[in-house]
C-alpha cells in the first residue's frame, strides 16, 4: 500500500502522473525522509481526495511520529482557512479594494506554532505545500520567505512545490475518475 498503491490506482491515461507519483520517493530528494513524507501528507490533506490522503498517510506513518502526523494535519487545516482568507484579501487589493488590508484576520492559527519535536521550518514547509495546492500566492510568498530565513535551501523549497504539484494532480485524476462513475476509464 502507500504511494505504490496510489500510483497503481491511477488510470493509464494519467501515466505521467503515475510515474511522477512513483518518482516522489524513488529518486534523490532535497528533503530528508521526515520532511519528504510530512510534506507529502500536507499536500495530500490540502488536496482532499480520500484515496490520496489514505495512501499517503499509510506510508507516512512508517516514517513519522504520531505527534508529527497530528502537526501536519493541523497545519494543513489552518492553511485551508488562511489560503482562502489571504487570497481573497489579495484579490480584492488587486481589484483596487484596499479597505480590508489593515484589518486583523481574527482567526485562530495555533497549529502554525513550533513546539517540541516539530520545528518551525517543517511547519513552514507544510504550509508552503498546502498553499501551493490551494493556490494562494501571498501565502506562498510569505512561507517561502520564512523558509529561506530558516535556512532551508532553494532546492528543498522547489522539492516541496514539486511534491505538492504531483499529489494535487493525483487527487484531481482520482476525483475525475470518481465523477465519471460507472463509465469511467479503469486503472491499468
Amino acid at each position: 500500500m502507500g504511494l505504490k498503491a496510489l500510483a497503481e490506482t491511477l488510470p493509464l491515461w494519467a501515466r505521467d502522473i503515475r510515474v511522477n507519483v512513483e518518482n516522489l520517493t524513488g529518486s534523490p530528494s532535497a528533503l530528508d525522509e521526515a520532511r519528504l513524507f510530512s510534506t507529502l501528507l500536507a499536500a495530500a490533506a490540502a488536496a482532499r481526495n480520500p484515496i490520496v490522503v489514505r495512501e499517503v498517510e499509510e506510508e507516512a506513518r512508517l516514517h513519522l511520529s504520531s505527534r508529527v502526523l497530528e502537526a501536519v494535519y493541523g497545519t494543513a487545516s489552518v492553511m485551508g482557512m488562511n489560503n482562502v482568507y489571504y487570497r481573497a484579501k489579495h484579490l480584492l487589493a488587486q481589484a483596487g479594494v484596499t479597505e480590508y488590508e489593515g484589518m486583523s484576520p481574527r482567526l485562530r492559527m495555533q497549529a502554525l506554532r513550533a513546539s517540541g519535536d516539530v520545528a518551525r521550518a517543517d511547519i513552514e514547509l507544510w504550509a508552503l505545500a498546502a498553499s501551493a495546492v490551494n493556490g494562494c500566492g501571498s501565502c506562498l510568498a510569505g512561507h517561502e520567505r520564512s523558509l529561506r530565513q530558516e535556512g532551508v535551501s532553494e532546492e528543498a523549497v522547489h522539492e516541496a512545490l514539486r511534491v505538492a504539484a504531483v499529489i494535487n494532480a493525483a487527487a484531481a485524476v482520482l476525483d475525475a475518475v470518481d465523477a465519471a462513475g460507472p463509465a469511467r476509464p479503469r486503472p491499468g
